[in-house]
């Protein structure tokens, strides 16, 4: 039987007249009675009687009122749990290794101030397929040009050209030709991607001023490199800034500004707990990486 047909006999019984269930369930007075005899068919007995000007339920057929209370509570608790789970769960979200480690402070804090929602982080220089890899959000510097999930522009993130004193004052004294360059490396081993790589945007070429010597997929990676003295790297401002031992090298004029593009799976998107995370990768992403002197 159909679970509205059950709803007719509980308003009935709650209202005590066709016209009070018509105003509880929403619906004409003509189609509860309808409905009720739809019931009252199926059942092969009457269900209701007036009495004292009320319709009444027969008393033999109490347990079957009782039998619908119990379903009508099950299907509110499933509603309900529906709900939570709408507002609560798990929220996968790919991020590039740099943004994992200068956001982990306020992902901390997200963590504690929303404990319904378990952010699973994964960081991976490639850029990854949400649906194949089972990922909600992905904070990248590509910009989706096909397919059908959403996307935001969060701003942009400036780069410059760092080293160390110890090299500049290597390079200056032993006059060598051109700079030591610690390259990006990017691979993507997806061949279907549907992104736009923009490699002249994100791996500037600096050859007409040195030659490679090492090249990494990982920021942090490059930076360790260039703290060593390897030689200058292509870091953005923000993160290069932290290091007490980076400088930038005033002889490379370089102004690079690459966008930050947040892409979130379509069919997720208006889920509480996934709006909630966009908005926190939202403000945290203007609080560390935009800004006039970045």
């Amino acid at each position: 039987m159909d679970w509205d047909l059950i709803k007719i006999v509980l308003a009935v019984q709650r209202g005590g007249a066709f016209a009070s269930a018509s105003q509880l369930l929403k619906m004409d007075e003509s189609t509860v009675r309808r409905k009720l005899g739809v019931v009252e068919q199926f059942i092969g007995a009457q269900l209701f009687e007036r009495r004292n000007g009320r319709l009444e339920l027969v008393e033999r057929h109490a347990p079957l009122v009782g039998l619908a209370t119990s379903i009508e509570a099950q299907v509110v608790r499933f509603i309900n749990q529906a709900k939570a789970t709408r507002l609560a769960g798990a929220v996968r979200v790919s991020l590039i290794d740099l943004f994992g480690i200068e956001f982990s402070q306020d992902i901390a804090g997200f963590c504690l101030e929303n404990p319904e929602i378990e952010l699973d982080i994964t960081t991976e220089p490639h850029i990854v397929d949400l649906v194949r890899d089972g990922v909600d959000i992905a904070i990248r510097t590509a910009r989706p040009t096909k397919g059908g999930h959403k996307i935001r522009k969060f701003g942009q993130v400036r780069f410059g050209a760092y080293c160390t004193q110890e090299y500049l004052d290597r390079y200056v004294s032993e006059g060598e030709a051109g700079h030591r360059i610690i390259a990006l490396s990017v691979h993507y081993p997806h061949s279907d991607h549907e992104f736009e790589l923009a490699e002249d945007t994100l791996i500037p070429d600096l050859t007409d001023v040195g030659s490679i010597v090492a090249q990494t997929d990982c920021y942090p990676v490059m930076a360790r490199l260039c703290e060593q003295g390897v030689g200058i790297a292509v870091l953005p401002h923000f993160y290069a800034r932290q290091s007490v031992q980076l400088i930038p090298v005033q002889d490379i004029d370089l102004h690079m500004e690459v966008d930050v593009w947040c892409v979130i799976r379509q069919e997720f998107s208006d889920l509480p707990k996934i709006r909630r995370v966009v908005q926190f990768l939202d403000e945290t992403v203007k609080k560390h990486l935009i800004g006039p002197d970045y």
